[in-house]
């Protein structure tokens, strides 16, 4: 009865990381790669607000388990919609308006984030 039980600690000790050697890695967030560019990463976006001048083109890259989406509803104001994005894939959408689009992940609705177009005439 004594091995079983000493088994049974080693097992549970291990599983729970605590013998000797090297801890386990846990995955860095990926970033974007350039200023235009928004990943989906754990049910966030990131940059969670991005601020671009009209006619820019973000991109959006799924890096998550789970599909995703990037959409926009608005009755006057540009409306985008990704569908649904699985892990690696990606999504552009050009803005050509000046203003504040706010956008939602349809599936996980939790998820929110802004991309803010300035009007480059205006800002010179």
């Amino acid at each position: 009865m004594r091995a079983v039980e000493s088994l049974s600690l080693v097992l549970v000790a291990t599983l729970l990381g605590c013998m000797p050697g090297t801890p386990p890695t846990i995955a860095k967030a990926p970033t974007p790669s350039n200023p235009l560019e928004i990943v989906i990463y754990n049910y966030t976006y990131a940059p969670d607000t991005l601020t671009v001048n009209v006619g820019s083109t973000v991109t959006w890259i799924n890096k998550d388990l789970a599909p995703h989406t990037v959409t926009h509803r608005s009755y006057g104001k540009d409306p985008f919609d990704s569908g649904n994005l699985m892990y690696d894939k990606l999504y552009t959408h050009t803005f050509r308006r000046p203003g504040q689009y706010d956008y939602i992940c349809a599936l996980h609705q939790g998820m929110q984030a802004t991309v803010v177009v300035k009007d480059t005439a205006t800002t010179h």
